[in-house]
C-alpha cells in the first residue's frame, strides 16, 4: 500500500497538531478530525520534533539535515567551462557535444548528458545536433536498383 500525495500543511497547522499531541487531552483520531492531518503524519511530526530536540519547546525548527556525502567537493562543470562552451556555440552553432568535450579544457571529465543539460538549462540554447551530411543520390539510386534487381 502506497501513501497518497498530500498537500503540505502550514507551519501553524503543524504547531497546533504538536501542541494538541503534547497536551495529551486529545487522541490522534480526534486531532485528525479537527485538523484533517492523518495520524501517520502526526506521528512523523512528533518524531521529527523529538529528534530535533524541539519536543520540549515545540518551535518550528526543522529536524537536523543529513550532511551530503559530496559536501565540499568542487563540481565538475564550472562557470568558466560553461562560459567557454557558450562562446564556442555562439561562434559555431553546430558542434556536437563530443566535439565540445574535446575542445573545451577540462570538459572531457564531464559526461555527455551533463554537457547537454548545461547547454539547454544554463546557456538556454536548444539541444545540439550534428549537421546532416549531404545525401549521395547517385550511390543511393544504384543501391536501390541493385536491390530491386535482386528481388526480381
Amino acid at each position: 500500500m502506497t501513501r497518497q500525495a498530500r498537500s503540505h500543511a502550514s507551519p501553524g497547522t503543524r504547531k497546533s497538531v504538536l501542541f494538541l499531541r503534547k497536551g495529551g487531552k486529545h487522541k490522534p483520531p480526534e486531532i485528525r478530525q479537527l485538523t484533517g492531518i492523518p495520524e501517520r503524519t502526526q506521528r512523523d511530526w512528533v518524531a521529527a520534533a523529538k529528534a530535533s530536540g524541539d519536543w520540549d519547546g515545540i518551535s518550528l525548527k526543522a529536524a537536523p539535515r543529513k550532511k551530503r556525502s559530496d559536501a565540499g567537493v568542487g563540481r565538475k562543470l564550472t562557470r568558466r567551462m560553461i562560459a567557454a562552451v557558450k562562446k564556442r556555440l555562439l561562434n559555431n552553432p553546430r558542434p556536437t557535444v563530443n566535439e565540445l568535450r574535446e575542445k573545451v579544457p577540462g570538459l572531457s571529465g564531464v559526461s555527455r548528458e551533463r554537457v547537454q543539460w548545461a547547454i539547454l538549462h544554463k546557456i538556454g540554447l536548444p539541444a545540439r545536433v550534428a549537421k546532416k551530411k549531404p545525401l549521395d543520390e547517385i550511390n543511393c539510386s544504384f543501391q536501390f536498383v541493385d536491390f530491386v534487381i535482386s528481388i526480381v
